[in-house]
Parts: C-alpha cells; sequence; structure tokens
C-alpha cells in the first residue's frame, strides 16, 4: 500500500462521491483537470488530464501528456493497466466483494468497510492502515509500519464536492471539500497543506489551490472542467 500523497494527487485519486440532485444544466462527472504546479526556483508546468466514462458512469480512461490509464470490468473485478509514452507498462487487478466495492488490489491486500461503504481498515504486507470517519467525512487515516506512525488530519468546509471520478468501487469519500492536510510524520517535522476553492454555479469546485506550508511558495491550482 502505498502512502497517501499530500495535496493533488490525493483528490484526484478519491472516487464516489455522494450525488445530490444537480441544478438544470449541471453534472457530476469531470471531463478534465487542469493542473498547474509552482515550487520556489522553479517553472510552472501545466498538466491536463482527461477523463472518459462508460454508460454505468465508470471511468475508463484516464489520459495524461505521457501517462495514461486504461480500465476495464467484470462482475467481479476492475483492471487497471498502466500506459507510459503509448507503452503498456503493468496491468493491475482489483476484486470486488458482494456490496460491488474493492477489497484487494494487490496480493496481500484487505480492504474492509462498515455498512455505509466507508473504508475503515486495510492491510497490505508490512503496513496497516485504519480510518476514522465523522459525519460522512474521512477526518483521519493512521498507517502503521515498520518504518512508524504516519497520520493524516483532514479538515473540511461544509460545501458540498459534486465530482465523481467514476470509482464508485472503492467505496464511500467524504461529502465535503477538504480545506487542510496534516501529516504526523513519526516524530520528525509535520507536514501541513492548506487547499482554498472557488466553486462554479452548480455548487461543484472549479479552481483548487493547494499549498504546502512547510515549503514556501510551493502550490498548485487545479482547475475542474465537467460534463
Amino acid at each position: 500500500m502505498k502512502y497517501p500523497l499530500l495535496l493533488l494527487l490525493a483528490v484526484l485519486l478519491i472516487a464516489g462521491c455522494k450525488k445530490n440532485t444537480p441544478s438544470p444544466g449541471c453534472s457530476n462527472l469531470v471531463r478534465t483537470v487542469t493542473s498547474h504546479g509552482s515550487i520556489p526556483g522553479g517553472d510552472t508546468i501545466p498538466i491536463t488530464t482527461t477523463y472518459t466514462y462508460d454508460a454505468q458512469n465508470r471511468i475508463i480512461q484516464q489520459a495524461g501528456p505521457s501517462v495514461s490509464y486504461i480500465y476495464t470490468y467484470t462482475a467481479n473485478t476492475v483492471s487497471k493497466m498502466f500506459y507510459q509514452s503509448g507503452v503498456l507498462n503493468s496491468t493491475n487487478t482489483g476484486y470486488l466483494n458482494a456490496q460491488g466495492l474493492l477489497f484487494s488490489w494487490e496480493p496481500g491486500d484487505t480492504i474492509y468497510y462498515d455498512s455505509l461503504g466507508e473504508k475503515v481498515l486495510e492491510i497490505s504486507p508490512g503496513d496497516t492502515a485504519v480510518f476514522t470517519w465523522q459525519n460522512g467525512d474521512l477526518i483521519t487515516q493512521a498507517n502503521h509500519s515498520p518504518q512508524g506512525l504516519y497520520v493524516d488530519t483532514f479538515i473540511y468546509s461544509t460545501q458540498l464536492d459534486m465530482r465523481n471520478l467514476g470509482q464508485p468501487y472503492m467505496g464511500k469519500t467524504p461529502l465535503h471539500v477538504q480545506t487542510a492536510e496534516h501529516i504526523y510524520n513519526n516524530g520528525l517535522m509535520p507536514i501541513w497543506g492548506a487547499t482554498n476553492y472557488t466553486f462554479d454555479g452548480c455548487g461543484r469546485v472549479e479552481i483548487q489551490y493547494d499549498i504546502n506550508l512547510n515549503i514556501a511558495r510551493d502550490t498548485t491550482t487545479v482547475k475542474y472542467t465537467y460534463y
């Protein structure tokens, strides 16, 4: 199991957000995501990722400038094919439980959910992650490994996040948009991240501003476009 990434990746890989009835002309699926990163002493590099979905609103392709993913499905599995510069690099197969939720993505992994479909425990070789939820939001993620204890604490706004990246088999995700993240790094210097948002007329995130508070001016701006 990989540790959660601060900022962009943690947001992009989240899936299955609760759906509310959108206003006329509004929808929930992301079409493109454009990210602009700014690191002290570096350049701002725009990266655009495009998403494609099937008739069941499941993601079937995630395409970036040099990296892309293709997803295929059966009744009990989801396969994720990773392409780099157009060449197939690897294929991972995930297995779904009776709820249609992912219980194993890699050999040796086991994922457990509560009755609401919220992930509460993930066990991997050499690593165990415990998740706590409150009022529909993921509050903490604690990773226990031989390297130590890493705890992510998430802070949210009350604005509903209408995004759905087409991965309902990943279980429930927080109802609200995340505004900050704190990582306890096994007693070392903690990592703080803050996020601000602007919303479109449908109440969906339009622009997301991620800030690494441990590195001055290390920011990422993410723009979402919807179907």
